[in-house]
């Protein structure tokens, strides 16, 4: 046997034998499939988009530009204020308050002696104004939220009427009513912090403290000494220190 026809037996057997897996997969009418064309996938392309991983944020500062607060511990001095701040910039905003004055629980205990809560029989409570501004600085430059301090100014009107026994002007004793008052204007440095962020809500909580100097007149009813069943109005001038300390809800709009 020569060397062409052994050449031919070879390819005739290779080309068999690439042609096996077509006829194995051939259909049962002994048509044959069609051969399938393998496909480059670039499963580096730019163009792909894959999911990007989760990354945990810190919560963002609250949007609101408007805080409305309440200090629900101040009522102890006798005063119901309802606060309004409101954001300027980055860095500063404007809190303000206005309210009703009323008995100062506070004076009665530990100026007065008196027991907390008690009123005397002959003492018509008078509601009084109470106001305040503050310029807030945060120093974060995060305004309505974090670390701030502020220079504040407040006012507080208290009165009451007393009834019993005086001296009128006439030197003769006569029953009736006598005004008791005190007037206050404060000015104090305070520094805080205010965390709006720490919420999902734009609920928060404001802690404070503060230090200043107390301007006011008194004119305190008091027992006559020599006639305790008598009363007479003493009127004195007041300069002193003062002492801010607390906590305001507030809410953000």
């Amino acid at each position: 046997m020569n060397k062409r026809r052994i050449r031919g037996i070879v390819c005739a057997c290779l080309l068999g034998l690439a042609y096996l897996p077509g006829i194995a997969q051939s259909s049962p009418g002994g048509k044959p499939d069609s051969i399938p064309v393998p496909v480059h996938v670039n499963v580096f392309s730019s163009s792909t988009s894959w999911p990007e991983p989760s990354v945990a944020r810190e919560n963002p500062v609250s949007p609101s530009h408007w805080i409305l607060k309440c200090n629900p511990l101040i009522f102890i001095v006798g005063q119901v204020p309802v606060y309004l701040e409101h954001k300027l910039s980055k860095s500063y905003s404007l809190e303000g308050a206005v309210g009703l004055t009323f008995e100062n629980y506070g004076k009665d205990a530990l100026v007065d002696g008196k027991t907390l809560f008690q009123k005397a029989s002959n003492v018509d409570q008078l509601a009084g104004f109470c106001g305040k501004v503050a310029l807030r600085y945060y120093s974060r430059h995060t305004a309505l939220s974090k670390v701030y301090w502020s220079p504040e100014f407040d006012f507080t009107d208290y009165r009451k009427d007393v009834t019993g026994v005086y001296m009128n002007s006439s030197g003769r004793y006569t029953g009736g009513k006598l005004r008791d008052q005190q007037d206050y204007a404060d000015l104090r440095v305070i520094l805080g912090f205010q965390n709006t962020e720490n919420y999902d809500s734009d609920f928060c909580f404001d802690w404070y403290a503060g230090l200043g100097l107390r301007l006011g007149s008194e004119s305190n009813v008091v027992p006559e000494e020599g006639n305790p069943n008598a009363i007479l109005t003493k009127h004195a001038d007041i300069i002193s220190p003062t002492v801010s300390i607390g906590v305001k809800i507030g809410l953000g709009f």
